[in-house]
C-alpha cells in the first residue's frame, strides 16, 4: 500500500486494484488491510472497504480449516 500510494503521488506506473486483491486472497489480507489503515490508501475504495475485511475473514477460516485437518 505504501508502494502504491509513493507511485500516485509521483505518477508513475501504479499496482492494479486486481494485483493488490490478489495479493490479499493470497493470505495477504490482514497485511494489505494494516497498509490501508496505516498509509490511509483505498480507503474510499468500495472495493477495499468490504472486500478486505471479507478476505481476512476468508484466510482466518481456511487456516483454521487446514490446521484444524492436520495438513501441515
Amino acid at each position: 500500500m505504501f508502494r502504491d500510494k509513493s507511485f500516485s503521488k509521483t505518477n508513475k506506473t501504479r499496482i492494479s486494484e486486481a494485483n493488490l486483491l490478489l495479493l490479499a486472497l493470497l493470505f495477504g489480507g490482514l497485511g494489505i488491510g494494516l497498509g490501508m489503515l496505516i498509509f490511509r490508501h483505498k480507503i474510499r475504495d468500495y472495493k477495499f472497504v468490504i472486500g478486505i475485511p471479507l478476505i481476512i475473514i476468508q484466510n482466518s477460516v481456511l487456516l483454521y480449516l487446514i490446521k484444524s485437518a492436520n495438513i501441515f
